[in-house]
């Protein structure tokens, strides 16, 4: 897990800080190369400092995560994938096997996001 957050954050903290960094129009055109690239320092490493605040003071903040990930990656692998294939392919004209597989990913998913969700729930109060 430490190996896969270190290699996938990067592109988090990359995509937010562009984001940021456009909407304060921290550019070239505006600010020319030097002075840009001041601010675009500065800016990426004030917020590196306040996630690593973030995560220092916050009780708990692994337990927060592992809620926000248990509640989430349900979601994200299991359920909008077959919502979208409904939406998209319809329901009408599958094999039975399609309906059984459909369901079972659903149930799936939904069995895993509330055991994952209450876990972590319980995790969080035990603390």
């Amino acid at each position: 897990i430490t190996f896969h957050v270190l290699l996938a954050s990067p592109i988090y903290l990359c995509s937010f800080g562009f984001a940021l960094e456009n909407r304060l129009k921290i550019t070239v055109e505006s600010m020319g190369k030097e002075k840009e690239l001041l601010y675009r320092i500065v800016t990426r490493a004030l917020l590196v400092f306040v996630l690593t605040l973030i995560a220092a003071f916050i009780p708990y903040f692994g337990s927060l995560i592992d809620l926000i990930g248990s509640f989430s990656i349900g979601f994200i692998v299991f359920l909008i994938p077959v919502a979208c294939h409904i939406k998209l392919f319809g329901l009408e004209g599958r094999s039975t096997v399609h309906y059984v597989l459909l369901g079972l990913s659903f149930v799936l998913g939904v069995c895993g996001t509330s055991a994952g969700t209450i876990f972590s729930i319980i995790g969080l109060v035990e603390k």
